[in-house]
């Protein structure tokens, strides 16, 4: 955790326009939410993790493994979180305390969104964002990126 916190706030400035987002607690949730997300494929879990460590060498992850993570990763950025388990629809997601409401992170599928769960079901106007990682690089340009 002291490594991922130390790179975070080594690199913070390039995050937030990478992130294209100015406040710091935001750019710190889609920070986290992004590396969890890209660290496991998605799919069925034999043994659930425990620690990160155990999380980021299992061979899958699955939504409450990706929220464990998660979890993780946030307390040691120093954000005031909670977990989220929509028992309908059998998933785990992670929800952070910004500007006075929580927003939430999903790191399964890299998607924020701007309200809570409980203001998403009360059908709030919302905003959301997901996150794309681009595969190959073609050159040193910014602009012949491949991004799926």
């Amino acid at each position: 955790m002291t490594a991922i916190r130390a790179y975070y706030e080594a690199n913070a400035g390039a995050l937030k326009a990478l992130f294209q987002e100015d406040d710091d607690t935001r750019v710190r949730g889609f920070f986290g939410m992004y590396i969890v997300h890209n660290a496991v494929p998605y799919n069925r879990v034999e043994v659930d993790p425990v620690t990160l460590l155990d999380f980021v060498s299992a061979p899958t992850a699955h939504c409450g493994t990706f929220a464990l993570a998660l979890s993780q990763v946030y307390t040691g950025l120093g954000l005031h979180w909670r977990s989220i388990v929509v028992d309908d629809g059998w998933h785990g997601l992670n929800e952070v305390l910004i500007g006075g409401h929580y927003e939430t992170f999903d790191a399964t599928n890299n998607l924020w969104l701007s309200a809570s769960i409980e203001e998403l079901i009360g059908g709030v106007p919302r905003s959301w964002r997901t996150f794309y990682t681009c595969l190959l690089y073609t050159s040193d340009a910014a602009d012949d990126l491949l991004c799926v």
